[in-house]
């Protein structure tokens, strides 16, 4: 609107016969008929002209973070070509010394002035996040951490999908009671049931445990064939949302309920009705099985949790402690564990 009010005020730059500089003016005066001035620079190869162009645009008032550094980024693969010459230059943009030792991303921060950081997240964006998501960024609507997590978080779910999948497409028993048949009895049994939540929310560490593993039933958890002996301990895991689902696995098992560890997660979670920070682990009796050491240990075992559903190696050296004796099975368990026999999809 102001070409076509006022004129073309700018003079276009170009370098020889390549426009470097108005590209939108000149299109708009081509269309219109409109008179344009020129004026001629000389660089001395494409890599300088284009860090005079992308100089050129930082100049500007006001552009967003993003641009900014998706601006300096287009000058990467100038810096590297310009490493690999090493030999020093004073270039258009910034000072580089020995492009033999160049740490590009801090270069391209100077170049934006912003923090190493931020490129390295505004790199990543450019690299995966959908088109709509770079076009707010550009517009202001969006910041580079709204926008950097949104990333992350795809590339979760999708190593959570991809995880999945690659469990579903491995060969299955007929059911889920031909895989926990054995003839081998066990004194000490350890299980963190794939409990099948009705939150399927997205979040880490409440609920969504379907994106993280196979879930199962809890029909099908309390139809399976416990190999327990006459006289046997179980330790249960449970969740608060479970804790009564619990004890009818317990009761189907063949089990009593006697006592429970209290797992203090530290930092706390989501929760529909407070913030969850605990995990129960029950312990449980067939016949008689009381410890084989008589130690009183704390109920309430204080570990920051790491990823989803695992559960800290202090635990199973609980158990170890109190029942040093013993055939021990350990079920749906993720890994191998000395001393034990084990059984999971993905152990």
């Amino acid at each position: 609107a102001s070409i076509l009010a006022e004129g073309c005020r700018d003079a276009l730059v170009v370098w020889g016969e390549v426009l470097v500089d108005g590209h939108n003016r000149y299109r708009i005066c081509s269309e219109h008929n409109i008179p344009y001035q020129v004026i001629q620079r000389d660089f001395a190869d494409r890599n300088e002209a284009k860090l005079w162009m992308i100089r050129n645009q930082l100049g500007r008032r006001n552009l967003p973070n993003f641009v900014r550094s998706e601006l300096a980024l287009k000058l990467k693969p100038v810096i590297a070509e310009m490493a690999k010459e090493n030999q020093g230059t004073r270039t258009d943009i910034c000072q580089i010394s020995d492009r033999s030792s160049i740490d590009t991303k801090r270069e391209l921060a100077k170049v934006a002035d912003v923090s190493h950081d931020t490129i390295a997240k505004v790199e990543k964006i450019i690299e995966s996040a959908p088109e709509e998501v770079k076009t707010q960024l550009r517009k202001g609507e969006m910041s580079i951490n709204q926008a950097y997590r949104q990333v992350k978080e795809a590339e979760r779910k999708a190593e959570r999908q991809e995880a999945i999948a690659e469990q579903l497409s491995k060969p299955k028993a007929s059911s889920y009671v031909d895989i926990f048949t054995t003839d081998k009895k066990y004194r000490v049994i350890y299980a963190d049931p794939p409990w099948s939540y009705n939150d399927k929310q997205d979040t880490v560490y409440c609920g969504g445990a379907v994106k993280h593993y196979i879930t199962m039933p809890l029909e099908d958890i309390c139809a399976l064939p416990i190999p327990a002996e006459k006289d046997a301990v179980l330790f249960l895991w449970t969740t608060s949302p479970m804790l009564e689902d619990a004890f009818k696995v317990i009761n189907s098992w063949g089990f009593k309920y006697k006592s429970s560890f209290i797992w203090d997660k530290i930092a706390t979670a989501m929760g529909n009705y407070n913030s969850v920070r605990h995990e129960f682990l029950l312990i449980c009796v067939r016949g008689s099985c009381v410890p084989d050491v008589p130690k009183r240990l704390d109920s309430v075992v204080s570990i920051e949790r790491t990823i989803h559903s695992r559960k800290p190696e202090e635990f199973r050296q609980i158990i170890d402690t109190l029942y040093p004796v013993g055939e021990r099975l350990e079920m749906f368990a993720r890994e191998a564990a000395e001393g034990w026999d084990v059984w999971g999809n993905m152990a």
